[in-house]
Formats: structure tokens, C-alpha cells, sequence
């Protein structure tokens, strides 16, 4: 053989002859191109036209074109015809014919000649009316039509409304396929064929019509408009909130979802609490966690609870869990017990049976590894999902991280994981973040902070919280509450998710940010951020790192240790210096 490269596509419908023309359009000329097609003539079921000029394109672009060639056997190198002829090929492209998956006529349901769902003029199965079948899989016994894309596309508005009606037990509309339809199909190159009916041209112009229906087609999918406030099933009336529901944006989950932070403040710097001995820390002193003493025993104790940021209730049961745990991780690593706070949304017993249980199963695996101990709950319904969890854990009396230490100069301030889950989670809902970014945000929310909080104690960390919903500022000014000291960030170490500063730049941000920027101004060079910066720096973190200071001998080796445990984002983001004033560099 030859060093020519060969490359065969088979089918000799519309699709294999578009394929065909843009790869040769595309490859260069040291590739043979071979179209492979059954029978003699091309483009079955239009004008014999339509044929020859496909045909005649292929051949004028050098494509090869392979009469009456019915591909039986493909070997590494070969593909084998009925009739013995053999074509060498490096690689194969298929472009065939719809056909029917096995399991329509295995499970039961009438299928046609062909094996495709039998449906009638409401695309609803003959032989069992809750199945509803379109596109390619679906074929109407009475008004049958060819396996092309444009039917399966005018299907979509009829079988959503009657998928609706049949739940309303409302009539439902019939689907009435076209007789004809314009086909355009490109010739590599910027020319194209188009046909209807008997009609049949091939010119440059029709090209740019093509392109301009595909564009206009792609940008319903590309260019989403901003997604407004679920309709759910309770809302406060406009007249109270002050707000248009039609106007309002969609709103965040997660830790996204949390009251504003001064809001909670001025609420609980209000209330007058009764105060015991044997509590340390409680309202007054609005730390994470609370501390408290019960038969000569230190306990600290924390609650959380977070709206579905995910759809599968297993993950999200971990991320709640890890989440919950937190708090408690930061003052002790004795934890002993945790109790839930479910609300599931309103739905039948089997439904929520199912989902509570996929919920459970993704704590207890989180718990389970923590050896701390599940031991009850409450449930209730509502609109959304949300979990919660109380955490209780032994307080280490002697623990560095429990009492903490003044801060010096020169300090340390370390983060342990990235940020960015809040405007990734919140391009997520726009269709703007990217799947791996995702699932890379989702994969960090379900990581225990608990190794991290370890690291942080055996290097002698002088404070230590966690960065969750109301963003790293705002939790780096609650570590330095209080002191004469400040803080110099620098934002080119702060470490980001993937897809985080480009959604950023976008304008992608959290619903709490408006809540949460009011910290900016604690900060000297706030004022002189990019947008995208603020953003960043004032995000909502669902399972969010540790932010840890700890003396600046130590800073490295913590460092390094976080690293081999798990923590690849953990970095020095800014020193503690004698200014009082903290700074954005």
C-alpha cells in the first residue's frame, strides 16, 4: 500500500454527503477521501437531481466516489461489500440510516415494520398511553415521515403540551408531519444544494442562507437570556417585598442563599439573650460555633443548613454534611454527633421516601468517616430542598485553634481551597460555566475540611475560620476583629477554580453579592478592583476552605503539608502587618 491516507464515510443519505464535503474541505489533499454508499444513486427519497448534483460536487471537490458498495464486514484495514469487493481504508466514518434500538420492541411497547415506537397523531404509543415518542425513535403509523431532524424539531412544541395535557387530563393536539421541507446542504466549500418539492438549486448564495438559519438556529442555544426567580409554589407578595417577581433575578443556592450578614448582625446585636456561666461563647460573641460547659465537659456546637445547590440528593447530602462540619472542625477534632434539619419539596411518598434516602446516605457517608454519629432530626415540606445539620464536638481545653493567640506582625494568613463555587454555580443556572468547572466546584464542596483543620493545630495556628457564605473578606475581617493588626492581600495569589475569573469578567456573579460588598469598604484598594475582582473577593463559598494565620516560621512547612494531604489550591494570600488597616494589592 501506499503512505496515501484513505478515510471512507458511509451513507449516502444528506448527512454522510455534508460530512463527506467538509472533511474535504478540511483535510489536505495527502488524504483520499472515499464516499461509500449502498446502492448507485445518492440522497434516496429526493429528485434524482438532488443526486447527481451531490454526486457531481463530490467528484469535482476529488472525493471518490463508491457505487453499489453494501458494507457487510470491517476489518482493521478493509471494509468488505456482499459481493466480495474490498476497500483498504485507515479509518471510517458511519453516517447511516436511522435504525431501531433493541429495547423498544423488548419492552413490550408496538413498534412499526422498522422496530420504532408506534405512535398515533398525538405521538402517544398505540399501546400504552404514557408513552410518548418523537424524532427519530417515534414513528406515526397514520402519517409516517422520514427519520429527519426537521420533523423531530416541529414535534418539540406538540409534545410538550400534550405531555402536559395528559397530566391535566386535557384533549390533546395532533402533529400533522409537512409534506415538504427545504433541504440545504453544504458543499464544503461556501456553496451550497438546496431543494424542495421538484425545486432543486445549487449556487454560493444558497450557502449564505444556510449559514444564516444554522447561526440563528446555534445562537437559541449559545445566547441565553438571564434565568428569573423560580415560580414557587409560596412567594411573598410584591406589595410586602418591595420587589417585581417578573423582574427578579434567579436567586443563588447553597450558601448563596443566606441572609445578608448585616442584616444578621443588627438582628442579633438586638436581642437581649439570657446570659449563664457555664456558656463561653454564644450570641454575644457571633462566633462560628458555640461554646458551652454541661457535666464538667467543654462542648462547641454549630448549625448550618443550605439550600439544594445540586440535583442528585446523594451529593448533596455530602455537601450539606461537609459543609455542617466545619464550623465545629475549626474549634475541635473530637466530634461526636450531629442531628438533621430536612425540608423536602412537596411530592408523593415514593418520591420523597426515595429522596430523603439518597440525601441521608450522602451525610452518613461524610459522618461516618468523621466517627461522628447521626442520632436524629427533624423533617418538614416546603417549596425547596434544604438540609441542615446541629454538630456537636468535645472542645480540646488545650487546643491552640479553640483559644486562640494574639497576632503578630508578620503573620501568615493561609487559604486551603479556591474560590469561585458561588459564580460558578451561579454561571451554571445563566448555561455560561463549563461541565468540567462544575463538576471541579462540586468535587471541592464535598471535601472535609478536617485534615486541614489538623494541619492548621499542629502549626500552631493563631486563628482559624472558614470561608463560606459571606465570601473571603469578610471572613478575613472576622479573624482580625479586634486587633491592632492588619492585613496585605495579594489578589494574584489568591487561588481560583477553573472558569471562575472568566465568568467573572462576564459579569457572572452571586445573588448575595450585593449583600456581601459592603465589606469593600474595610478595605484600602477595594474601590480600585475590577469588577470581576470584587466579585471574586466578596463570593459566597458552599464548602469552602479553611483561612488560617499562623506565625510566619511555619507558613511554609503548613503549606507543604496541606499540599500532600489533599489541598492542592492552599497558598499564603497576604501577611499581617503593625497598620491596622487592611490592603488590597
Amino acid at each position: 500500500r501506499s503512505k496515501q491516507t484513505h478515510l471512507a464515510v458511509v451513507g449516502s443519505g444528506a448527512g454522510g454527503f455534508e460530512i463527506t464535503m467538509a472533511l474535504r474541505h478540511a483535510l489536505p489533499q495527502s488524504v483520499t477521501l472515499h464516499w461509500v454508499m449502498r446502492g448507485e444513486r445518492a440522497l434516496g427519497g429526493r429528485p434524482d437531481k438532488v443526486g447527481e448534483l451531490a454526486i457531481q460536487a463530490a467528484h469535482d471537490a476529488g472525493v471518490v466516489v463508491q457505487h453499489n458498495f453494501d458494507v457487510t464486514q470491517v476489518t482493521t484495514d478493509q471494509l468488505i461489500a456482499a459481493n466480495g469487493t474490498t476497500l483498504e481504508i485507515d479509518e471510517v466514518l458511519w453516517c447511516t440510516a436511522a435504525a431501531a434500538p433493541a429495547w423498544a420492541r423488548e419492552s413490550g411497547i408496538d413498534v412499526c415494520k422498522r422496530g420504532f415506537v408506534a405512535t398515533n397523531a398525538h405521538l402517544q404509543s398505540v399501546s400504552h398511553s404514557f408513552v410518548f415518542a418523537t424524532g427519530d425513535i417515534g414513528t406515526q403509523v397514520e402519517t409516517p415521515s422520514d427519520k429527519a431532524g426537521v420533523y423531530a424539531v416541529r414535534q418539540a412544541p406538540v409534545l410538550y403540551e400534550n405531555v402536559r395535557r395528559y397530566f391535566l387530563d386535557k384533549p390533546l393536539k395532533s402533529y400533522k408531519p409537512q409534506k415538504t421541507f427545504l433541504s440545504l446542504m453544504a458543499l464544503g466549500k461556501k456553496s451550497a444544494i438546496a431543494n424542495r418539492g421538484s425545486i432543486t438549486l445549487k449556487s454560493d448564495w444558497l450557502w449564505r442562507l444556510k449559514d444564516h438559519i444554522d447561526q440563528k438556529f446555534m445562537r437559541q442555544f449559545r445566547d441565553l437570556s438571564p434565568m428569573k426567580g423560580s415560580q414557587q409554589v409560596f412567594r411573598v407578595p410584591t406589595a410586602v417585598s418591595g420587589k417585581s417577581s417578573a423582574d427578579e433575578p434567579m436567586r443563588c443556592k447553597g450558601c448563596g442563599s443566606k441572609v445578608a450578614e448585616s442584616v444578621l448582625h443588627t438582628v442579633l446585636s438586638q436581642l437581649k439573650v439570657v446570659e449563664r456561666d457555664d456558656i463561653d461563647s454564644g450570641l454575644n460573641q457571633l462566633d462560628d460555633a458555640a461554646v458551652f460547659s454541661m457535666d464538667n465537659t467543654r462542648w462547641v456546637q454549630s448549625i448550618d443548613q443550605i439550600s439544594a445547590i445540586v440535583d442528585d440528593p446523594y451529593v448533596f447530602g455530602k455537601i450539606a454534611a461537609a459543609h455542617a462540619l466545619s464550623d465545629v472542625v475549626t474549634q475541635t477534632l473530637d466530634i461526636h454527633s450531629a442531628q438533621a434539619v430536612v425540608t423536602m419539596p412537596y411530592g408523593g411518598d415514593d418520591i420523597t421516601r426515595r429522596d430523603l434516602s439518597q440525601l441521608l446516605a450522602g451525610a452518613l457517608e461524610v459522618f461516618n468517616a468523621e466517627s461522628c454519629a447521626l442520632v436524629g432530626g427533624h423533617t418538614a415540606e416546603g417549596s425547596d430542598t434544604m438540609l441542615g445539620f446541629v454538630v456537636n464536638g468535645k472542645l480540646d481545653a488545650n487546643s491552640q485553634v479553640a483559644t486562640g493567640e494574639s497576632l503578630q506582625t508578620g503573620d501568615a494568613v493561609i487559604l486551603c481551597k479556591a474560590l469561585g463555587a458561588g459564580i460558578i454555580m451561579a454561571g451554571h443556572g445563566l448555561h455560561k460555566s463549563q461541565g468540567e468547572d462544575v463538576q471541579a466546584a462540586i468535587t471541592q464542596m464535598q471535601q472535609s475540611n478536617r485534615s486541614a483543620a489538623n494541619i492548621f493545630r499542629d502549626h500552631a495556628a493563631r486563628r482559624v475560620t472558614d470561608v463560606t457564605g459571606f465570601g473571603l473578606l469578610a471572613h478575613m475581617h472576622s479573624l482580625l476583629a479586634d486587633e491592632s493588626v492588619g492585613a496585605s492581600i495579594e489578589m494574584g495569589s489568591i487561588p481560583l477554580l477553573d472558569g471562575t475569573k472568566a465568568l467573572a469578567l462576564q459579569g457572572v456573579r452571586s445573588s448575595l453579592f450585593d449583600a456581601n460588598s459592603h465589606v469593600l469598604k474595610l478595605y484600602a484598594g477595594a474601590d480600585q478592583l475590577s469588577q470581576a475582582n470584587q466579585s471574586i473577593l466578596c463570593d459566597p463559598q458552599t464548602g469552602g476552605g479553611l483561612l488560617g494565620i499562623v506565625p510566619a516560621d511555619k507558613a511554609d512547612q503548613a503549606v507543604a503539608m496541606l499540599h500532600e494531604q489533599g489541598y492542592p489550591f492552599a497558598c499564603v494570600i497576604a501577611k499581617l502587618s503593625s497598620d491596622s488597616s487592611s490592603v488590597l494589592e
